[in-house]
């Protein structure tokens, strides 16, 4: 079958692309694992952090929301079993269970859409 469309042009005249490239299959992944609040406050907080590896226990408390801890062990847990191996699956941070340690690793279309999201972040409302 031809991809041509209705009015004759190609999907390659109109400037379409009919095949999914390296770039755009980078950017699929920097939209899915920033699709979820708790992965995208992660990445957020280890993208705009000064050192480069942060403590699971850090992260933790960014994601924890009660003044009782009992979110802060929630958010333990949801970091251990379920956030940081999925970004570490993804390759966008490397996690070391054995130390806590979590260090952002990144690519180019993850980094350039967690510039917009941390300059955002810093913008007054």
């Amino acid at each position: 079958m031809s991809d041509t469309n209705r009015l004759g042009a190609t999907d390659a005249e109109n400037g379409l692309r009919t095949t999914e490239t390296a770039d755009d299959a980078a950017l699929n992944q920097a939209f899915d694992v920033l699709g979820d609040r708790r992965r995208r406050a992660v990445l957020e907080t280890l993208y705009a952090a000064d050192e480069p590896a942060r403590s699971i226990e850090d992260l933790a408390g960014v994601l924890a929301r009660g003044p009782d801890g009992s979110d802060r062990e929630r958010a333990l847990v949801g970091l251990h079993h379920s956030t940081l191996p999925r970004l570490a699956d993804e390759g966008v941070v490397d996690f070391d269970p054995r130390t806590d340690v979590v260090r952002y690793r990144g690519t180019d279309p993850l980094d350039e859409l967690l510039d917009v999201l941390v300059d955002e972040s810093d913008c007054p409302d």
